[in-house]
């Protein structure tokens, strides 16, 4: 999974390859498009590796518009049989960010795994991903509303699985954020979209428990996940507006994943979806009457569902719906819809086409046609983060 989130931990540096690689991501088969989605561990890359990736789109809805989404530069390196360290620095039109920096270390013995530094915040099924290797367009719209495009945090993370049997398995991870960087992110983070920056008065604590079983002819999987933030203040984007302290929200995600089919070039379907909770202090409004923030103390929901079909080696279909009530007073409805196309036209080059229909009461209904372009160069086996997105 993105950010050194690894359900798939090393016992010892003596453990075998194959005792390494007997846990598998529950999901769709061509990965992000560039075939390197279901990487087994780390030893599958380099020791020591660095790759560059770009990702940018060509949107036709009012009229045409070329669009440059982000470019990425990840390091990795495992310097010692039980240590790894990498970095992900990110940069869009806007600017450049440190969006990971962390070292995990794997000699706790069992498959247990240690983080500490800046990595992505291990929730749901797509949260872990950096938006360039999602199987679908965009990230859903009720993650990006309720979490962010991508959300990465500063602190330490313990993260487990066991093997319940021949064809189960259990993984857990807790972890302890002194700080979130987050990238577009709602109340809760770094910068958010209903007003002002916030500080963390106390450590956010986050926590994933996801069991996998083959079922028929296929996997499931079945995860629950946890955000709280249990004190933190808001402050205006202005001068004159007294800050707000003593904040506080969580956000619970239940998900469900079956796939069936080959691994690899074979057919293989996938098909899941997200349910998310989220209540408290969840968002806050700059009134500029009165010159204070008022707090929306309140609850709101959301969801997203999915189907993917990958029909040849280097191509796959797909739905993704997502709807959600806006944290905000009013609790506005948003529905998107996008259906899309992915080719991986070589090694270095996935190309995908989308169909994207919007729903909002609040921005109104809009239809676009993308075209998404992403490329990569050097390693692109992102191998702290693919294996371990469970």
């Amino acid at each position: 999974m993105r950010g050194l989130l690894f359900s798939l931990g090393l016992a010892t540096a003596g453990v075998s390859h194959a005792q390494e690689s007997d846990f598998h991501e529950v999901g769709p088969g061509l990965g992000g498009g560039h075939g390197h989605g279901s990487a087994d561990t780390i030893f599958d890359h380099p020791e020591t590796s660095v790759g560059f990736f770009l990702d940018g789109a060509f949107r036709s809805d009012d009229g045409l518009d070329a669009e440059f989404t982000s470019a990425e530069l990840v390091m990795q390196s495992r310097f010692a049989p039980t240590w790894m360290g990498y970095s992900v620095l990110e940069a869009d039109e806007d600017e450049a960010r440190l969006s990971e920096a962390a070292l995990v270390y794997y000699g706790l013995g069992g498959r247990s795994s240690l983080s500490a530094g800046r990595f992505f915040l291990d929730f749901g099924k797509q949260m872990p991903t950096h938006t360039h290797d999602l199987t679908t367009p965009s990230r859903p719209g009720v993650l990006r509303e309720y979490l962010g495009e991508e959300v990465s945090g500063d602190g330490l993370q313990f993260d487990h699985w066991s093997a319940l049997g021949d064809d189960a398995s259990l993984r857990f991870s807790v972890a302890a954020f002194a700080a979130f960087e987050a990238h577009r992110h709602p109340i809760g983070g770094e910068e958010h979209e209903h007003g002002g920056d916030v500080e963390q008065d106390a450590p956010a604590l986050a926590a994933r428990l996801t069991g996998s079983a083959h079922v028929a002819e296929g996997a499931l999987q079945l995860g629950v996940s946890y955000r709280g933030m249990s004190e933190f203040t808001a402050s205006a984007d202005e001068l004159g507006f007294a800050d707000v302290a003593g904040l506080s929200n969580g956000l619970v995600g239940l998900d469900l994943t079956y796939s069936w089919g080959g691994r690899g070039g074979e057919e293989h379907w996938s098909v899941g979806g997200e349910y998310l909770s989220y209540s408290g202090d969840i968002s806050v409004e700059e009134n500029d009457t009165l010159s204070v923030l008022e707090v929306f103390d309140s609850s709101v929901s959301g969801w997203y569902a999915f189907a993917d079909h990958q029909y040849a080696d280097t191509r796959s279909y797909g739905l993704m719906v997502s709807a959600f009530e806006r944290p905000e007073v009013g609790r506005s409805e948003d529905l998107e819809a996008n259906l899309y196309h992915t080719w991986r036209v070589s090694d270095a080059l996935r190309a995908r086409l989308a169909l994207v229909q919007t729903d909002s009461q609040e921005t109104g209904d809009s239809t676009a046609v993308v075209l998404q372009l992403t490329s990569f160069f050097g390693d692109h086996g992102h191998a702290h983060a693919h294996a371990h997105s469970h």
